[in-house]
């Protein structure tokens, strides 16, 4: 990423060029501009899911009636908790927590096959992330499979966000984008 340029322009392009090529480099940025990178994603997501996901979803809705799962807590808390740190967590640490070389891959995998394999990793671990959550539904239809894609797009793109985030940043910056927008999300269903 060049640091002579403005920093959310060079963002917006290293997060294209990440998509067109995924490789395990992490920027050296303060904590300052971590955060900026963390509200500039929030925001675009946010955006992107206002523009376009959730009127595909309508029209979804309209051909298959989506039956989402409704899980009950015993409190308000105990569902932030769970909603908000823990399944982020645990989703980050199975999906994401890998894709760095380092560790004892270092002395088990060549940096070059490292380097070959990153790609796909990356886009086998934001795909199974997104499609897990078609299991947020009950519904059992063949459409409902056929449009499951659609229906988790939110999630497969946010899972190719957080992944950005991991490798650039670090697991940490990941498991808290992931966090805030489980919590936005979380407070968005208390407001129906």
């Amino acid at each position: 990423m060049d640091t002579n340029k403005p920093f959310l322009p060079a963002i917006t392009r290293d997060f294209i060029s990440f998509l067109k090529k995924p490789d395990d480099v992490q920027l050296t940025v303060s904590n300052q501009k971590k955060l900026t990178i963390l509200g500039a994603f929030f925001l675009f997501e946010l955006l992107l899911n206002i523009v376009v996901i959730l009127p595909l979803l309508s029209l979804i809705e309209d051909a298959l009636a989506l039956d989402y799962k409704d899980f009950e807590f015993n409190n308000i808390f105990t569902e932030i908790a769970v909603v908000a740190m823990l399944i982020p967590f645990l989703e980050e640490l199975v999906f994401r927590y890998f894709l760095r070389y380092r560790g004892l891959k270092t002395t088990i995998i060549k940096p070059y096959r490292w380097n070959r394999a990153f790609p796909y990793l990356v886009y086998i671990s934001a795909v199974c992330f997104g499609m897990l959550h078609a299991t947020n539904y009950s519904n059992n239809s063949t459409l409902f499979y056929l449009l499951s894609p659609s229906i988790v797009l939110s999630q497969l793109i946010g899972g190719l966000i957080i992944t950005y985030l991991r490798v650039r940043l670090n697991f940490f910056w990941g498991v808290l984008f992931h966090g805030m927008w489980n919590l936005f999300a979380l407070s968005l269903s208390y407001l129906e």
